[in-house]
Protein backbone atom coordinates (compact mmCIF):
# COMPACT_ATOMS: atom_id res chain seq x y z
CA UNK A 1 0.00 0.00 0.00
CA UNK A 2 0.78 3.88 0.14
CA UNK A 3 3.62 4.97 2.27
CA UNK A 4 2.94 7.99 4.54
CA UNK A 5 1.97 11.32 2.75
CA UNK A 6 4.87 12.84 4.03
CA UNK A 7 6.74 10.41 1.92
CA UNK A 8 5.35 11.75 -1.76
CA UNK A 9 3.80 15.14 -0.59
CA UNK A 10 5.47 18.06 -2.00
CA UNK A 11 4.73 21.54 -1.01
CA UNK A 12 4.78 25.21 -2.22
CA UNK A 13 8.60 25.81 -1.69
CA UNK A 14 10.84 25.98 -4.48
CA UNK A 15 14.89 25.96 -5.28
CA UNK A 16 15.89 29.37 -4.55
CA UNK A 17 18.69 30.01 -6.32
CA UNK A 18 21.15 28.50 -8.74
CA UNK A 19 20.71 26.78 -11.79
CA UNK A 20 17.94 24.69 -10.74
CA UNK A 21 16.22 28.15 -9.56
CA UNK A 22 11.96 28.13 -9.36
CA UNK A 23 12.15 24.33 -10.18
CA UNK A 24 10.43 22.11 -7.41
CA UNK A 25 12.86 20.46 -5.46
CA UNK A 26 13.19 16.38 -5.45
CA UNK A 27 10.66 15.49 -2.95
CA UNK A 28 10.89 11.85 0.05
CA UNK A 29 12.98 12.56 3.28
CA UNK A 30 15.55 9.74 1.88
CA UNK A 31 16.32 11.52 -1.61
CA UNK A 32 13.10 9.82 -3.34
CA UNK A 33 9.30 9.87 -3.30
CA UNK A 34 7.81 7.04 -1.02
CA UNK A 35 4.74 4.62 -2.32
CA UNK A 36 2.24 6.95 -3.82
CA UNK A 37 -1.53 6.64 -4.23
CA UNK A 38 -0.93 6.38 -7.69
CA UNK A 39 1.71 3.06 -7.31
CA UNK A 40 -1.57 1.36 -5.81
CA UNK A 41 -3.18 -1.29 -7.85
CA UNK A 42 -6.15 -3.86 -7.31
CA UNK A 43 -5.51 -5.90 -10.58
CA UNK A 44 -6.60 -10.14 -11.46
CA UNK A 45 -6.40 -11.89 -14.35
CA UNK A 46 -8.29 -15.21 -14.97
CA UNK A 47 -6.04 -18.07 -17.05
CA UNK A 48 -6.91 -21.68 -17.54
CA UNK A 49 -4.36 -24.03 -19.05
CA UNK A 50 -4.35 -27.98 -20.59
CA UNK A 51 -1.58 -30.13 -21.19
CA UNK A 52 -1.30 -33.28 -22.80
CA UNK A 53 2.12 -35.50 -23.18
CA UNK A 54 2.73 -38.69 -25.32
CA UNK A 55 5.81 -40.71 -25.28
CA UNK A 56 6.17 -43.75 -27.69
CA UNK A 57 9.03 -46.35 -28.95
CA UNK A 58 8.11 -47.67 -32.28
CA UNK A 59 11.63 -48.49 -32.58
CA UNK A 60 13.64 -50.32 -29.82
CA UNK A 61 16.07 -47.61 -28.70
CA UNK A 62 14.32 -44.64 -30.51
CA UNK A 63 11.59 -42.40 -28.09
CA UNK A 64 9.61 -39.83 -29.65
CA UNK A 65 7.99 -37.36 -26.79
CA UNK A 66 5.15 -35.13 -28.11
CA UNK A 67 3.62 -32.57 -26.00
CA UNK A 68 1.22 -29.94 -26.07
CA UNK A 69 -0.36 -27.33 -24.00
CA UNK A 70 -3.49 -24.95 -24.57
CA UNK A 71 -3.70 -21.74 -22.42
CA UNK A 72 -6.76 -19.36 -22.25
CA UNK A 73 -5.70 -15.93 -20.50
CA UNK A 74 -8.88 -13.75 -19.50
CA UNK A 75 -6.60 -10.37 -20.79
CA UNK A 76 -4.66 -12.39 -23.90
CA UNK A 77 -6.77 -14.78 -25.44
CA UNK A 78 -5.83 -18.60 -26.46
CA UNK A 79 -2.58 -20.07 -27.64
CA UNK A 80 -1.77 -23.57 -28.32
CA UNK A 81 2.11 -24.96 -28.60
CA UNK A 82 3.69 -27.93 -28.53
CA UNK A 83 7.10 -29.36 -28.35
CA UNK A 84 8.25 -32.85 -29.83
CA UNK A 85 11.50 -34.51 -28.58
CA UNK A 86 13.07 -37.91 -30.07
CA UNK A 87 16.13 -39.74 -28.78
CA UNK A 88 17.94 -42.25 -30.28
CA UNK A 89 19.29 -44.99 -28.40
CA UNK A 90 23.33 -45.92 -29.87
CA UNK A 91 25.69 -48.26 -29.00
CA UNK A 92 28.51 -48.04 -26.39
CA UNK A 93 26.74 -45.75 -23.88
CA UNK A 94 25.89 -43.14 -26.82
CA UNK A 95 22.86 -41.40 -27.55
CA UNK A 96 21.24 -38.52 -29.89
CA UNK A 97 18.78 -36.33 -28.35
CA UNK A 98 17.12 -33.49 -30.18
CA UNK A 99 14.15 -31.06 -29.42
CA UNK A 100 12.25 -28.58 -31.24
CA UNK A 101 8.98 -26.37 -30.00
CA UNK A 102 7.19 -23.39 -29.65
CA UNK A 103 6.41 -21.06 -26.53
CA UNK A 104 3.80 -18.30 -25.27
CA UNK A 105 4.45 -15.92 -22.25
CA UNK A 106 1.76 -13.33 -21.58
CA UNK A 107 2.30 -10.49 -19.90
CA UNK A 108 2.95 -10.55 -15.93
CA UNK A 109 0.68 -8.19 -14.40
CA UNK A 110 3.52 -6.74 -13.14
CA UNK A 111 5.04 -5.74 -16.06
CA UNK A 112 1.47 -4.25 -17.13
CA UNK A 113 0.91 -2.40 -13.95
CA UNK A 114 4.02 -1.99 -11.96
CA UNK A 115 5.07 1.92 -11.03
CA UNK A 116 7.71 3.26 -8.67
CA UNK A 117 10.16 5.71 -8.24
CA UNK A 118 13.76 4.89 -7.47
CA UNK A 119 17.08 6.67 -7.21
CA UNK A 120 19.35 5.02 -9.38
CA UNK A 121 22.96 6.09 -11.45
CA UNK A 122 22.31 6.11 -14.89
CA UNK A 123 24.61 7.23 -17.77
CA UNK A 124 23.14 10.50 -19.64
CA UNK A 125 23.26 9.76 -23.27
CA UNK A 126 23.63 13.44 -24.11
CA UNK A 127 26.08 14.71 -21.39
CA UNK A 128 27.93 11.21 -21.58
CA UNK A 129 28.35 11.07 -17.66
CA UNK A 130 26.44 8.89 -14.58
CA UNK A 131 24.18 10.90 -12.80
CA UNK A 132 22.20 10.23 -9.88
CA UNK A 133 19.03 10.28 -11.04
CA UNK A 134 14.87 9.84 -9.63
CA UNK A 135 14.12 7.16 -12.28
CA UNK A 136 10.30 6.55 -12.60
CA UNK A 137 9.12 3.25 -13.71
CA UNK A 138 5.46 3.90 -15.29
CA UNK A 139 2.48 1.44 -15.97
CA UNK A 140 2.15 1.12 -20.01
CA UNK A 141 -1.36 1.98 -19.59
CA UNK A 142 -0.79 5.08 -17.58
CA UNK A 143 -1.31 8.45 -18.80
CA UNK A 144 2.41 9.54 -18.09
CA UNK A 145 3.39 6.25 -20.19
CA UNK A 146 0.89 6.52 -22.99
CA UNK A 147 2.13 10.68 -23.29
CA UNK A 148 5.92 8.97 -23.50
CA UNK A 149 4.92 6.71 -26.48
CA UNK A 150 4.10 3.33 -24.62
CA UNK A 151 1.82 1.03 -26.81
CA UNK A 152 0.14 -1.88 -25.07
CA UNK A 153 2.11 -4.94 -23.63
CA UNK A 154 1.24 -8.17 -26.15
CA UNK A 155 2.50 -11.19 -25.80
CA UNK A 156 6.14 -13.00 -26.37
CA UNK A 157 6.36 -16.02 -28.87
CA UNK A 158 8.93 -18.12 -29.28
CA UNK A 159 10.55 -21.16 -31.68
CA UNK A 160 13.03 -23.07 -30.43
CA UNK A 161 14.98 -26.00 -31.25
CA UNK A 162 18.37 -27.98 -29.93
CA UNK A 163 19.81 -31.12 -29.88
CA UNK A 164 23.06 -33.03 -28.69
CA UNK A 165 25.14 -36.21 -27.86
CA UNK A 166 25.24 -37.98 -24.28
CA UNK A 167 27.50 -40.86 -22.82
CA UNK A 168 27.21 -42.72 -19.66
CA UNK A 169 28.93 -46.00 -19.05
CA UNK A 170 32.04 -46.73 -16.29
CA UNK A 171 30.70 -44.14 -13.62
CA UNK A 172 31.38 -41.18 -16.17
CA UNK A 173 28.94 -39.67 -17.64
CA UNK A 174 28.91 -36.68 -20.54
CA UNK A 175 26.57 -34.37 -22.66
CA UNK A 176 26.85 -31.50 -25.65
CA UNK A 177 23.73 -29.87 -26.24
CA UNK A 178 23.67 -27.01 -29.11
CA UNK A 179 20.39 -24.37 -28.81
CA UNK A 180 19.02 -21.68 -30.66
CA UNK A 181 15.65 -19.92 -29.10
CA UNK A 182 14.04 -16.75 -31.02
CA UNK A 183 11.72 -14.86 -29.28
CA UNK A 184 9.31 -12.38 -31.13
CA UNK A 185 7.97 -8.97 -29.37
CA UNK A 186 10.29 -9.52 -26.19
CA UNK A 187 9.50 -7.51 -23.11
CA UNK A 188 12.18 -5.03 -21.80
CA UNK A 189 12.45 -1.74 -20.28
CA UNK A 190 12.68 1.34 -22.43
CA UNK A 191 15.94 3.35 -22.07
CA UNK A 192 15.90 5.94 -19.21
CA UNK A 193 14.49 9.04 -20.60
CA UNK A 194 16.23 12.21 -19.42
CA UNK A 195 16.41 15.86 -20.78
CA UNK A 196 18.84 16.92 -23.07
CA UNK A 197 21.65 18.79 -22.06
CA UNK A 198 20.68 22.55 -20.73
CA UNK A 199 16.60 21.75 -20.88
CA UNK A 200 14.21 20.57 -18.49
CA UNK A 201 10.80 20.10 -20.92
CA UNK A 202 10.54 16.40 -19.70
CA UNK A 203 10.44 17.73 -15.65
CA UNK A 204 8.02 20.59 -16.26
CA UNK A 205 6.52 18.23 -18.38
CA UNK A 206 6.26 15.37 -15.76
CA UNK A 207 5.41 18.57 -13.12
CA UNK A 208 2.59 19.49 -15.24
CA UNK A 209 1.38 15.64 -14.35
CA UNK A 210 1.46 16.18 -11.14
CA UNK A 211 4.86 14.30 -11.21
CA UNK A 212 7.51 16.79 -9.90
CA UNK A 213 11.04 16.00 -8.51
CA UNK A 214 11.32 12.99 -11.44
CA UNK A 215 13.97 13.79 -13.85
CA UNK A 216 13.49 9.80 -15.81
CA UNK A 217 10.92 8.05 -17.33
CA UNK A 218 11.13 4.41 -18.21
CA UNK A 219 8.16 1.70 -19.27
CA UNK A 220 7.80 -2.26 -20.20
CA UNK A 221 7.73 -2.63 -24.28
CA UNK A 222 7.68 -4.96 -26.87
CA UNK A 223 10.92 -3.18 -27.81
CA UNK A 224 12.59 -6.10 -29.59
CA UNK A 225 12.89 -9.73 -31.06
CA UNK A 226 15.79 -11.54 -30.62
CA UNK A 227 17.75 -15.06 -30.88
CA UNK A 228 19.83 -16.67 -28.57
CA UNK A 229 22.07 -19.66 -29.47
CA UNK A 230 24.89 -21.36 -27.97
CA UNK A 231 25.68 -24.98 -26.68
CA UNK A 232 26.56 -26.38 -23.33
CA UNK A 233 29.03 -29.72 -22.40
CA UNK A 234 28.78 -31.14 -19.12
CA UNK A 235 30.79 -34.38 -17.77
CA UNK A 236 31.04 -35.93 -14.47
CA UNK A 237 32.82 -39.18 -12.83
CA UNK A 238 32.46 -40.75 -9.65
CA UNK A 239 34.33 -43.86 -8.53
CA UNK A 240 35.12 -45.58 -5.04
CA UNK A 241 38.50 -45.15 -3.90
CA UNK A 242 38.10 -48.10 -1.34
CA UNK A 243 39.74 -46.91 2.51
CA UNK A 244 40.18 -43.77 0.84
CA UNK A 245 36.39 -43.12 0.44
CA UNK A 246 34.35 -41.64 -2.63
CA UNK A 247 35.14 -38.99 -5.14
CA UNK A 248 33.44 -36.74 -7.42
CA UNK A 249 34.10 -34.78 -10.46
CA UNK A 250 32.39 -32.12 -12.27
CA UNK A 251 33.23 -29.88 -15.35
CA UNK A 252 30.56 -27.89 -17.57
CA UNK A 253 31.11 -25.38 -20.58
CA UNK A 254 29.01 -23.09 -22.00
CA UNK A 255 28.82 -20.59 -24.70
CA UNK A 256 25.90 -18.36 -24.90
CA UNK A 257 25.21 -15.30 -27.40
CA UNK A 258 22.53 -13.10 -27.56
CA UNK A 259 21.74 -11.03 -30.62
CA UNK A 260 18.68 -8.16 -31.06
CA UNK A 261 16.93 -9.36 -34.37
CA UNK A 262 14.59 -6.08 -34.42
CA UNK A 263 14.25 -3.33 -32.00
CA UNK A 264 11.27 -0.47 -32.54
CA UNK A 265 11.38 3.08 -33.78
CA UNK A 266 11.50 5.80 -30.80
CA UNK A 267 8.03 7.26 -30.45
CA UNK A 268 7.34 10.63 -32.13
CA UNK A 269 6.06 11.95 -28.57
CA UNK A 270 10.29 11.10 -27.24
CA UNK A 271 11.42 13.30 -29.84
CA UNK A 272 8.80 15.87 -29.98
CA UNK A 273 10.91 16.72 -26.09
CA UNK A 274 14.06 17.24 -27.31
CA UNK A 275 15.28 14.46 -26.67
CA UNK A 276 17.03 11.84 -28.60
CA UNK A 277 17.54 8.95 -27.00
CA UNK A 278 16.53 5.78 -28.97
CA UNK A 279 13.73 3.45 -27.65
CA UNK A 280 16.41 0.44 -26.76
CA UNK A 281 19.43 2.57 -26.27
CA UNK A 282 23.22 1.35 -26.48
CA UNK A 283 22.69 0.80 -23.17
CA UNK A 284 20.54 -1.37 -22.92
CA UNK A 285 21.19 -2.95 -26.18
CA UNK A 286 24.94 -3.45 -24.50
CA UNK A 287 23.28 -4.62 -21.22
CA UNK A 288 21.37 -7.05 -23.32
CA UNK A 289 23.90 -8.40 -25.65
CA UNK A 290 26.83 -8.11 -24.04
CA UNK A 291 26.08 -8.09 -20.03
CA UNK A 292 26.35 -11.58 -19.29
CA UNK A 293 29.46 -13.51 -19.54
CA UNK A 294 30.00 -14.83 -23.27
CA UNK A 295 31.12 -18.10 -21.82
CA UNK A 296 31.13 -20.08 -18.64
CA UNK A 297 33.53 -23.13 -16.79
CA UNK A 298 32.79 -24.70 -14.09
CA UNK A 299 34.83 -26.98 -12.30
CA UNK A 300 34.07 -29.21 -8.69
CA UNK A 301 35.61 -31.72 -7.06
CA UNK A 302 33.77 -33.48 -3.75
CA UNK A 303 36.13 -35.99 -1.77
CA UNK A 304 34.20 -37.89 1.22
CA UNK A 305 36.60 -40.01 3.35
CA UNK A 306 34.86 -41.61 6.87
CA UNK A 307 33.27 -38.47 8.78
CA UNK A 308 34.86 -36.36 6.46
CA UNK A 309 33.74 -34.36 3.18
CA UNK A 310 35.81 -32.31 1.04
CA UNK A 311 33.91 -29.68 -1.42
CA UNK A 312 35.76 -27.55 -3.80
CA UNK A 313 34.73 -25.25 -6.49
CA UNK A 314 35.90 -22.73 -9.20
CA UNK A 315 34.23 -21.24 -11.69
CA UNK A 316 35.19 -18.92 -14.68
CA UNK A 317 33.35 -16.09 -16.16
CA UNK A 318 33.76 -14.74 -19.23
CA UNK A 319 34.23 -11.47 -20.10
CA UNK A 320 31.21 -8.66 -20.01
CA UNK A 321 30.73 -5.11 -21.26
CA UNK A 322 28.63 -2.76 -20.29
CA UNK A 323 28.51 1.26 -21.82
CA UNK A 324 30.51 3.40 -18.89
CA UNK A 325 30.31 6.62 -20.59
CA UNK A 326 28.54 8.27 -23.75
CA UNK A 327 29.62 11.26 -25.58
CA UNK A 328 32.81 11.45 -24.93
CA UNK A 329 36.15 14.06 -27.20
CA UNK A 330 38.72 12.09 -28.58
CA UNK A 331 40.83 14.28 -26.04
CA UNK A 332 38.42 12.07 -23.35
CA UNK A 333 38.81 8.83 -24.51
CA UNK A 334 42.80 10.02 -24.64
CA UNK A 335 42.54 10.22 -21.03
CA UNK A 336 40.58 6.77 -20.67
CA UNK A 337 43.34 4.95 -22.43
CA UNK A 338 45.96 5.96 -19.79
CA UNK A 339 44.09 4.24 -16.77
CA UNK A 340 43.78 0.27 -16.45
CA UNK A 341 40.05 -0.61 -17.24
CA UNK A 342 40.03 -2.12 -20.79
CA UNK A 343 37.34 -0.57 -23.30
CA UNK A 344 36.38 -0.13 -26.76
CA UNK A 345 34.68 2.98 -28.57
CA UNK A 346 31.87 3.21 -30.76
CA UNK A 347 30.18 6.24 -32.72
CA UNK A 348 28.14 8.53 -30.33
CA UNK A 349 24.44 7.64 -30.67
CA UNK A 350 22.96 10.62 -28.90
CA UNK A 351 25.75 13.11 -28.52
CA UNK A 352 27.82 15.04 -30.71
CA UNK A 353 29.03 14.31 -34.14
CA UNK A 354 33.18 13.10 -33.72
CA UNK A 355 32.85 12.03 -30.33
CA UNK A 356 32.43 8.28 -29.20
CA UNK A 357 30.55 6.70 -26.64
CA UNK A 358 32.91 4.55 -24.58
CA UNK A 359 32.40 0.67 -24.04
CA UNK A 360 34.28 -0.85 -20.73
CA UNK A 361 35.29 -4.75 -20.67
CA UNK A 362 35.34 -6.54 -17.58
CA UNK A 363 37.80 -9.02 -17.49
CA UNK A 364 37.54 -12.98 -17.52
CA UNK A 365 37.75 -13.84 -13.81
CA UNK A 366 38.01 -16.82 -11.80
CA UNK A 367 36.08 -17.45 -8.50
CA UNK A 368 36.99 -20.72 -5.83
CA UNK A 369 34.88 -21.80 -3.29
CA UNK A 370 36.25 -24.32 -0.22
CA UNK A 371 34.51 -26.06 2.56
CA UNK A 372 35.09 -29.08 4.49
CA UNK A 373 32.25 -30.66 6.45
CA UNK A 374 32.66 -32.74 9.38
CA UNK A 375 29.95 -35.85 10.26
CA UNK A 376 29.95 -35.23 14.23
CA UNK A 377 27.40 -37.67 14.50
CA UNK A 378 23.94 -38.75 13.21
CA UNK A 379 22.54 -35.27 14.43
CA UNK A 380 25.57 -32.78 13.84
CA UNK A 381 27.05 -31.83 10.92
CA UNK A 382 29.87 -28.67 11.32
CA UNK A 383 31.16 -27.06 8.07
CA UNK A 384 34.10 -24.92 7.42
CA UNK A 385 34.68 -22.86 4.16
CA UNK A 386 34.86 -19.75 1.95
CA UNK A 387 33.53 -18.16 -0.66
CA UNK A 388 36.18 -16.70 -2.97
CA UNK A 389 38.90 -18.19 -0.69
CA UNK A 390 41.74 -16.25 -2.73
CA UNK A 391 39.35 -12.69 -2.69
CA UNK A 392 39.24 -11.82 -6.27
CA UNK A 393 37.53 -8.72 -7.23
CA UNK A 394 36.07 -8.04 -10.80
CA UNK A 395 37.64 -5.14 -13.08
CA UNK A 396 37.33 -1.76 -11.40
CA UNK A 397 35.24 0.79 -13.33
CA UNK A 398 36.84 3.52 -15.19
CA UNK A 399 38.31 6.03 -12.73
CA UNK A 400 37.61 9.70 -11.88
CA UNK A 401 40.57 11.81 -12.20
CA UNK A 402 40.85 15.69 -11.67
CA UNK A 403 40.98 15.98 -15.92
CA UNK A 404 38.15 13.53 -15.79
CA UNK A 405 34.95 12.19 -14.76
CA UNK A 406 34.61 8.32 -15.09
CA UNK A 407 32.13 5.72 -14.48
CA UNK A 408 32.82 5.01 -11.06
CA UNK A 409 30.54 8.18 -9.98
CA UNK A 410 33.26 10.18 -8.27
CA UNK A 411 34.85 7.31 -6.54
CA UNK A 412 31.83 6.01 -4.87
CA UNK A 413 31.30 3.03 -7.03
CA UNK A 414 34.69 1.70 -8.17
CA UNK A 415 32.92 -1.69 -8.88
CA UNK A 416 30.80 -2.38 -12.00
CA UNK A 417 26.69 -3.86 -11.11
CA UNK A 418 27.91 -5.76 -13.94
CA UNK A 419 30.18 -8.37 -12.22
CA UNK A 420 28.85 -12.13 -12.46
CA UNK A 421 30.29 -12.59 -9.44
CA UNK A 422 29.81 -9.72 -7.00
CA UNK A 423 32.32 -7.25 -5.70
CA UNK A 424 32.59 -8.09 -2.35
CA UNK A 425 35.44 -9.97 -1.95
CA UNK A 426 36.07 -13.19 0.46
CA UNK A 427 33.53 -14.46 2.18
CA UNK A 428 34.49 -17.11 5.30
CA UNK A 429 32.01 -19.18 7.28
CA UNK A 430 31.35 -21.45 9.84
CA UNK A 431 28.23 -23.20 9.95
CA UNK A 432 26.31 -26.14 11.97
CA UNK A 433 23.63 -28.32 10.49
CA UNK A 434 21.32 -29.96 12.75
CA UNK A 435 19.19 -32.78 12.04
CA UNK A 436 16.17 -34.20 14.88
Amino acid sequence: GRGELASYQYGPARVLDGPNAGAIPTIGSQGFAGIQPADEVDVSRRAIGAFIELSAEPVKGWQINLAGRFEDYSDFGNTWNGQASPRIELPAGFALRGSVGTGFHAPALAQQYFSSTSSRTIVNNTTGFPEFVLVRTAPVGSALAQALGAQPLKPEKSVNFGGGLTFAGGGFTASADYYHIDIDDRIVLSSNYVDASGSRRLRDYLAGLGIPGVTSVRYFTNAVDSRTQGFDVTAAYRTALGSWGDLKLSAAYNYNETRLRRVSATPSQITALGITTPLFDINERIRFEHGQPRDKIALGASWNIGPVTFDARTTRYGKVEQVALTNQSAANVALIAKGSTPFRTIPTESGAAGNFDVIQQLRPQWVTDFSFTGHVNKHLDVTLGANNIFNVYPTQNIRSTAALTGADTFGAFPYSEFSPAGFSGAFYYVRAGVRF
